[in-house]
């Protein structure tokens, strides 16, 4: 006992001194706006929030009833801030039952549960529980339940840090329920649990084996400058880290947490704010490596990083950070959502070529309540407070009672923003009130979508903005991103921003080279896509120039919101042709938010801006007049499930997801792959289902002389890996010959694998592969789905972009 009060009093010093050495108030917490403060009148959100309550909360209230599990934590949460707004005696006894159930499942008979699964498990669960716990207490005033959630931290305060178990868990979230427990009781002790579990990492002082980069465990957080691994467990550790730079003042978590939030932004972040290149792990990809087709941008991830961004912009007060919680919200998270509330995604790629769909329920059932808590509490991310200095930080209409200065001021907006930049905010109090009025400048509205060069638009003039006050030019300065009014605010004094939205085109990086030579549409905050339906069923052949002239059109998106539309060009050959036929098409664009809500169909979010990345039919040639077989069937998910048996979707870990694998016809049709990583194109998938052997057959349309043959190999740095060998027969009667090389077989990346060989004549080609294969442990999340592995595994698999023949 009295270790620990040594503990908490050179602590609670060491917290004293930061505080002193606080620059512009970054190492102190923002005072608080508590849900109940702001009330949401909006013609953009008000439909969303009301589906979110009244369709995807209560469906999913009731799966958990029929499913007969506890209660999910999230959704719990979720159910509180709901509650907060919109009071309902039999809404809250059916939460008061439900947190009773989570009560006795963490604190069973009275004493709490021992912590034994320490990988997604138990410390996962009860980080959520105490997000819930603190959500419910503030919306009912049950003391009980926060004794409860106090109860299980003390717990595992006691049980976990020096001293005791130097152990954490593989999933971050703990620490994030720990701090925000600690935010409405003051006790040390949580604060310095979340941060025992946020220093362990990366260390190894139990003699545990560490998790790796998956879990970002591979060296100390402070040390770590490159976000890497499983993105939500990354958004789960940054957010907490963030957090704590802020409480604590610790130079080492500032610095850490800005170099990793500048990587993940200004290298691995997509257009549309989401994060996740590679389904294996579900993990980041390499600095620039943004594949728009088999990305995997898991909607979890999108919710993080709203978190994380929030909690950086408590740390600097720079509005950058609200920009990225802008872009995720109504791009990242808004489109995992069905219109009418019903049905969610999982994985969120930037183009899809058909058969990709939301569902309405799935094996890792994280993501709806996830969705669902963060829409419920979209008013606390509005607006900001810090002593006498409010921000304006999302334009959404609204209202905020909060005191300043001993009274009581009303801040009110009205807009229809994000599909219009007209913004007033007017301010109302019992008299004349001094404060700083920050108004966020959106970064859309500069030389970019997003901060730092990832993205930029092709015309680089700024949006025209226009702040008025009174009617009047308003007197502003701009800090950290914010137009600040200083003044002695009056009752009835009105603020009107004026943002201009025009159709911007934006470009990548050069390093980003699955879209160079592509552009991407975005008016205002949202980025657009098209799809097929809108498009005559074929998206992928139009060109947008720099020149072309695109126009806003109000209603005619499907959920009745803007369009873009503007004449663009069309390619097109026909079957059998050589030649390209070049005509006009009138584009329609829609919010990249709606895809999806018609049904599946064909959808990109980026075009090609001229020739060289238009698709097309294949010229003809012997590959594309070929009939094609395998020994691996014809490359569909039946074929490459073990025994051919798919599980329903409710119980797939990845469900449908879209890895760009299709059929035969990738194997010809003449697309140029970026790379053998190309995740913006298709591949043929070969997965023997028994041993390491497979091949691919041409059968031509009639006899020829073939003398050349080269293959360009997939490699998706996941499952699907380089082949050990390869080698090439021909049909000589009824038998299969192999081909007498001239040039040698090579196995090599990113370039075709071309071999000459002497001349013959033929009716059929065979390429036969020897497979290289990947090793997985019984329990470990694998292929092809990610499911847990029930047994160890040597899972064999390659691909083929593309197989020429000459």
């Amino acid at each position: 006992m009295l270790r620990k009060l040594i503990v908490i009093q050179l602590f609670a010093l060491f917290l004293t001194g930061c505080a002193d050495k606080s620059v512009n108030n970054t190492t102190r917490d923002l005072d608080k706006i508590e849900l109940s403060d702001v009330h949401i009148k909006d013609d953009f959100w008000d439909a969303r929030i009301d589906n979110n309550y009244r369709v995807s909360f209560i469906n999913m209230l009731n799966r958990y009833e029929e499913m007969g599990s506890r209660p999910n934590p999230k959704l719990m949460e979720a159910g509180a801030y709901i509650l907060h707004l919109n009071p309902d005696t039999a809404l809250q006894k059916l939460l008061d039952e439900n947190f009773e159930r989570l009560i006795e499942y963490y604190i069973p008979g009275g004493r709490v549960r021992e912590w034994h699964r320490m990988l997604n498990g138990d410390l996962y669960g009860a980080g959520h529980f105490l997000e819930a716990a603190v959500a419910y207490y503030q919306a009912t005033g049950r003391e009980d339940i926060l004794d409860a959630a106090k109860k299980v931290a003390d717990n595992i305060h006691s049980e976990f840090g020096p001293g005791a178990r130097q152990e954490i868990s593989q999933h971050e979230e703990v620490k994030i329920g720990l701090l925000r427990l600690y935010e409405i009781t003051r006790d040390d002790d949580y604060l310095e649990a979340a941060k025992f579990f946020l220093d362990e990492r990366g260390h190894s002082h139990n003699g545990r084996e560490l998790y790796g980069k998956y879990a970002q465990d591979h060296k100390p957080v402070i040390e770590q400058d490159e976000a890497v691994g499983h993105t939500v467990r990354a958004s789960y550790l940054y957010t907490p880290l963030a957090h704590l730079a802020t409480l604590t003042g610790d130079e080492q978590y500032i610095k850490a947490s800005d170099r990793l939030w500048e990587n993940a932004v200004h290298k691995k972040t997509y257009l549309v704010g989401h994060v996740g290149a590679y389904r294996d792990h579900e993990s980041f990809g390499e600095n620039y490596e943004l594949p728009n087709l088999n990305c995997w941008n898991e909607t979890c991830a999108a919710i993080g990083n709203v978190f994380w961004n929030y909690r950086m912009f408590e740390l600097h007060r720079e509005s950058k950070y609200i920009d990225m919680m802008e872009i995720i919200l109504y791009n990242a998270v808004l489109p995992a959502v069905s219109i009418d509330g019903t049905e969610y995604f999982y994985q969120n790629p930037l183009k899809s070529q058909g058969g990709f769909e939301r569902h309405t329920w799935y094996g890792p059932n994280c993501c709806p309540p996830n969705i669902a808590r963060l829409i419920a509490s979209l008013g606390k991310y509005i607006y900001a407070r810090d002593e006498d200095e409010v921000y304006i930080n999302l334009f959404v209409g609204s209202n905020l009672e909060t005191g300043i200065n001993d009274k009581t001021v009303k801040i009110t907006q009205e807009t229809s923003y994000p599909l219009d930049g007209t913004v007033k905010i007017m301010i109302d109090s019992p008299g004349k009130t001094e404060f700083s009025m920050n108004i966020r400048i959106p970064g859309w509205t500069g030389a970019g979508p997003m901060p730092g060069d990832l993205y930029s638009y092709l015309d680089d003039e700024p949006s025209v903005k226009e702040i008025l006050l009174n009617g009047r030019p308003a007197e502003y300065t701009l800090h950290m991103g914010y137009a600040v009014i200083d003044r002695i605010w009056q009752p009835g004094d009105e603020i009107e921003l004026n943002f201009e939205m025009p159709v911007r085109k934006v470009l990548s990086h050069e390093k980003a080279e699955e879209n160079n030579g592509m552009i991407a549409l975005q008016s205002g905050p949202l980025v657009y896509c098209a799809e097929g339906i809108d498009n005559d069923n074929n998206i992928f052949n139009l060109v947008i120039s720099e020149d072309a002239e695109l126009e806003i059109f109000e209603n005619g998106s499907p959920d009745g919101t803007n369009q873009i539309k503007g004449w663009v060009k069309t390619l097109s050959r026909a079957n059998g042709s050589k030649g390209i036929a070049e005509n006009d098409h009138l584009l329609t664009a829609i919010p990249y938010y709606t895809w999806a809500n018609r049904g599946p169909g064909e959808m990109t979010v980026w075009f090609a801006s001229g020739k060289a990345k238009v698709v097309l039919l294949p010229v003809p040639s012997i590959a594309s007049k070929s009939t094609v077989s395998s020994s691996c069937g014809t490359g569909s998910r039946e074929d490459n499930y073990p025994g051919g048996n798919v599980p329903a979707i409710a119980k797939r870990f990845y469900p449908s997801s879209q890895a760009g694998d299709i059929g035969f016809e990738a194997l010809y049709d003449q697309v140029e792959p970026v790379n053998s990583f190309d995740g913006s194109w298709t591949y043929l998938r070969l997965r023997p289902q028994t041993g390491n052997q497979a091949w691919v057959q041409y059968d031509f349309d009639k006899e020829y002389e073939i003398s050349s043959s080269g293959v360009y190999w997939k490699d998706d740095k996941q499952y699907c890996s380089m082949p050990e060998s390869w080698n090439l027969e021909y049909k000589k009667g009824n038998t299969w010959q192999p081909v007498e090389v001239i040039s040698g077989y090579t196995v090599e990346r990113d370039k075709f694998n071309t071999i000459e060989f002497k001349p013959v004549n033929t009716t059929a080609l065979r390429m036969n592969i020897s497979l290289g294969g990947k090793d997985y442990e019984k329990g470990e999340l694998g292929p092809p789905d990610g499911n847990y592995l029930p047994e160890n595994t040597t899972w064999y698999e390659c691909g083929i972009i593309e197989w020429l023949v000459k």
